[in-house]
């Protein structure tokens, strides 16, 4: 009896350390089924430029563009989640100051002892640096590809493509 209780006290407290050390290295906020927001760590609140106590009991859409809150692809989302299925991708989301945020995520959905869906976890990491600088590199080769000539040839010396 003694030897079950010391080990089922081992593995909650691996398992505290556990989600300790993924809540001191990831971006994490929870929601409840309908969206509501839980709670957040310090680190998505230092992506997002709210306090907790701004954010809590708010729902997830004041992270998100008014269009896309109001399209059916975002009632989806949430429809998903509620089912149970996992999201996993990038996401624009907006900051506190409306400026546009560029999230590599997953939401999870998580459930009770009898299989409900209680609430969904969102463990993310801030990637819009390396967006940025992904698009500043598209738009110079876009740039240079209109501006300088090409000529595409095949084997024989004959012109396929220019412009």
């Amino acid at each position: 009896m003694f030897g079950l209780r010391t080990r089922n006290q081992e593995a909650e407290s691996e398992y505290r350390r556990f989600i300790k050390g993924l809540s001191d290295s990831m971006a994490m906020i929870e929601f409840d089924t309908r969206g509501i927001i839980l709670n957040a760590n310090d680190l998505f609140l230092s992506c997002v430029g709210y306090t907790r106590e701004a954010i809590v009991g708010k729902h997830h859409s004041i992270f998100c563009d008014r269009g896309y809150v109001q399209s059916p692809r975002y009632q989806q989302f949430w429809d998903d989640l509620k089912m149970g299925k996992h999201k996993r991708g990038t996401f624009e989301r907006l900051t506190s100051q409306r400026e546009r945020l560029v999230l590599e995520a997953s939401y999870f959905p998580i459930e009770s002892e009898h299989g409900q869906i209680e609430k969904v976890v969102k463990i993310a990491s801030d990637v819009t640096q390396q967006r940025l600088e992904s698009e500043q590199k598209e738009a110079i080769l876009n740039a240079l590809d209109l501006s300088l000539a090409t000529i595409e040839f095949d084997r024989e010396g004959y012109i396929l493509t220019a412009n």
